[in-house]
C-alpha cells in the first residue's frame, strides 16, 4: 500500500510539473486561450527539458546520483516558480480547462472520466511482461543498483563495451529511475502503475482534444468521439495495432509513441490544417517533435517522416516553399538524433565504457 501511495504522489507531482512547464511553453508558443493543451505541451516540455539535463551526463558517464541531485534542484525551482510567480496564470488556466471540458454537460464529462478510470484500472491489473518490458525494468533496477546509466546491460547485468545508443539517446527510463530513487518506489510499480496511468491519461486527453479540433470546439461531439475511439481500442486489440500498446504495453516508451506522440503530432497537424498561417501551430509541432525522441526512441524516424510528408504536401498544394522550411525546422532535433544513431551503428561514433 505504501508503494501505491508513493506511486500516486509521483503521478500527482509529474502532472503539476506538466502544468507549470506547459503554462510557460503555451505562453511562448502563443496559446493564451488554451486549457487542456497545457498538459500535453507540459508533458513534452518536461521530457524535453529532462533530456537536456540527462543526455550530457549520460554521454560523460557521470554517476546517476548526480543526475538525481541536478534534476531534483530543477524540479524544485520549477515548482517554486509555479507557486510564487505563475499561480494567478495557473488559476486562469484551470478556468479555461473547466470551460473547455464544458462542465454544463456534466453527464458526458462523468462518462469520459469513468471510462478513463476503467481503462487505467484495466491496464494496471493486466500487466504485460514481455522481453522488452523485462529489459526496461531491468535497466531501471540496474541503474539504481550500480549508480551508472547505461553502463551495464539491463538484461544480463554485464558491463557494456560501449554505451548502447539505441537506448541511451532517450532519457525516458532515466526519468522513471529518478522518481524511483526519490520516492523509493519499486521500478515495476513505477512503470506499470505510474507511467502506465500517465500514458492512458495523455492518450484519452489527446482523443478529446482531437475531437474538439475536428468538430470545431463542439464538446458534445468531442466526448462522443472520445468514447468511440476508446471503444475501437477495446474491441480491436492485436499485436499489430496501437490498442495493444495502449491497453497492455502503455508503460513502455513504445506505448507512449503509439498513443501519445503520434496522436499529439496528428493533433498539431489538424491544427495546422485549420489555420496553416498561425505560427503557434508550427511552434506546437516543433515542441512535440523536439521531445518525441526523449519520450521514445521509436519516434526517431516516424515523427520526421510524418511531418516531412505533411510539409512537402502543403508546399506543393499551397505553392509556398516556406511551409517546407517550417517542416524542416520542426524535425531538426530528430535529424540530429538520427545522425548520431547512424554514426553509432556505423561504429564511427562510439563512447567507450571502460
Amino acid at each position: 500500500m505504501e508503494q501505491l501511495i508513493a506511486c500516486g504522489a509521483v503521478i500527482l507531482l509529474q502532472l503539476i510539473l506538466y502544468l507549470i512547464i506547459g503554462n510557460d511553453l503555451c505562453r511562448w508558443a502563443g496559446f493564451k486561450d488554451k486549457g487542456l493543451l497545457i498538459l500535453v505541451v507540459g508533458f513534452f516540455g518536461y521530457f524535453g527539458l529532462f533530456q537536456l539535463v540527462a543526455l550530457p551526463l549520460i554521454f560523460l558517464k557521470i554517476s546517476f546520483h548526480v543526475l538525481v541531485i541536478v534534476w531534483a534542484v530543477v524540479c524544485v525551482l520549477i515548482l517554486l516558480k509555479g507557486v510564487i510567480w505563475n499561480r494567478k496564470q495557473l488559476w486562469q488556466r484551470f478556468g479555461m480547462i473547466k470551460q473547455e471540458l464544458s462542465v454544463r454537460q456534466w453527464y458526458l464529462a462523468l462518462a469520459a472520466l469513468t471510462l478513463l478510470l476503467v481503462l487505467i484500472f484495466y491496464q494496471c491489473i493486466h500487466y504485460y511482461m514481455g522481453f522488452d518490458t523485462a529489459f526496461y525494468v531491468g535497466t531501471i533496477n540496474t541503474t539504481l543498483y550500480t549508480d551508472q546509466m547505461y553502463v551495464y546491460d539491463g538484461e544480463t547485468g554485464l558491463i557494456e563495451k560501449y554505451l548502447d545508443m539505441r537506448y541511451a539517446l532517450s532519457g525516458f527510463y532515466m526519468s522513471t529511475t529518478f522518481w524511483c530513487k526519490i520516492f523509493g518506489v519499486a521500478p515495476i510499480i513505477a512503470q506499470n502503475y505510474g507511467m502506465g496511468s500517465i500514458c492512458m491519461l495523455m492518450a484519452v486527453l489527446l482523443m478529446f482534444l482531437i475531437g474538439k479540433q475536428i468538430f470545431k470546439d463542439d464538446s458534445r461531439k468531442a466526448y462522443l468521439y472520445t468514447g468511440i475511439v476508446i471503444g475501437l481500442n477495446c474491441l480491436f486489440v492485436s499485436g499489430y495495432t496501437t490498442a495493444d500498446f495502449l491497453l497492455y504495453r502503455n508503460s513502455e516508451s513504445k506505448g507512449f509513441c503509439a498513443n501519445v506522440v503520434i496522436a499529439a503530432v496528428f493533433y498539431a497537424i489538424a491544427a495546422l490544417w485549420s489555420n496553416i498561417e498561425k505560427r503557434e501551430n508550427w511552434r506546437l509541432l516543433f515542441i512535440i517533435a523536439a521531445a518525441s525522441v526523449p519520450v521514445s526512441m521509436s519516434a526517431i524516424l516516424i515523427v520526421p517522416a510524418i511531418i516531412g510528408i505533411v510539409a512537402l504536401t502543403e508546399c506543393l498544394i499551397q505553392k509556398k516553399v516556406r511551409y517546407l522550411w517550417y517542416g524542416i525546422l520542426c524535425v531538426l532535433p530528430n535529424v540530429v538524433y538520427l545522425l548520431l544513431y547512424f554514426l553509432y551503428t556505423r561504429k564511427i561514433w562510439l563512447i567507450m565504457v571502460e
